[in-house]
């Protein structure tokens, strides 16, 4: 994991906010790393821009993505705007680059200003789940790497561990 860091903006209108999950609980000793962000807003702050930042700033599994148009600003008439930006999915946000090491699914409720995409990390790099000492290539942590998949699944699913 990398060092700790605390980042703290103010955005008129809106919120971000990133709920990290490292799981080492697990009773074979698979640890996972899942964060939730939940992005709000209403007016015309997009915070979405913001998500190549989260990326880079964790190093995560899994990643569920929560992005609602709540309430409403007013244009220079006085007329209520609730949402004052086009958007298909989140994932027009997040550079392809990330996007490329990911599995994605999107739920998208657009009558009522909600988006969701999930994320499962699809490349796992064996040297950032084994310590320097260990052979990865090794039967034994082949079979660790495919418990750590099926963990990572569970997790992005709902299912019950």
């Amino acid at each position: 994991m990398m060092g700790h860091t605390t980042v703290g903006a103010h955005l008129t209108k809106s919120h971000l906010c990133a709920h990290t999950y490292p799981d080492w609980y697990d009773p074979k000793g698979i640890c996972s790393f899942r964060v939730d962000i939940d992005i709000a807003t209403c007016g015309t702050i997009v915070p979405l821009r913001a998500l190549n930042f989260m990326f880079e700033s964790f190093e995560n599994d899994v990643v569920i993505i929560d992005y609602v148009v709540r309430g409403f600003t007013r244009d220079a008439e006085g007329r209520r705007v609730y949402m004052d930006h086009t958007l298909k999915s989140i994932q027009d946000f997040i550079d392809p680059k990330i996007l490329a090491d990911y599995h994605c699914e999107d739920l998208v409720l657009q009558n009522e200003n909600i988006w969701q995409t999930k994320m499962m990390r699809t490349r796992l790099d064996p040297s950032a789940y084994f310590p320097p000492d260990v052979d990865p290539a090794a039967p034994e942590s082949i079979a660790r790497l495919d418990d750590v998949r099926r963990e990572m699944v569970g997790i992005f699913y709902g299912w019950p561990g």
